[in-house]
């Protein structure tokens, strides 16, 4: 027996707002977290010291955070 159309759309609905609500808390979480590093914070250096990267891997990941963000917010575009 087919679902109804009803429980589709209310499918098609409340995936939808997880999808955003979770892009929204990582486009949140990669904005702080590359600014972060840009910024050369203590915290961040300590955790790249800890893992035995130099200081100047912070300046590439921060923008690469940064990059991340803007991929995850540009619109949808149809294939070609």
């Amino acid at each position: 027996m087919p679902a109804p159309r009803h429980a589709e759309r209310c499918y098609d609905r409340h995936s939808m707002r997880s999808y955003w609500i979770f892009s929204g808390c990582l486009v949140v979480w990669l904005i702080l977290g590359g600014l972060t590093d840009i910024a050369g914070a203590p915290g961040a250096r300590e955790i790249m010291h800890t893992l035995h990267y130099p200081d100047y891997m912070l300046l590439i990941l921060g923008p690469c955070k940064l990059l991340a963000v803007a991929a995850l917010l540009y619109p949808k575009t149809p294939a070609a």
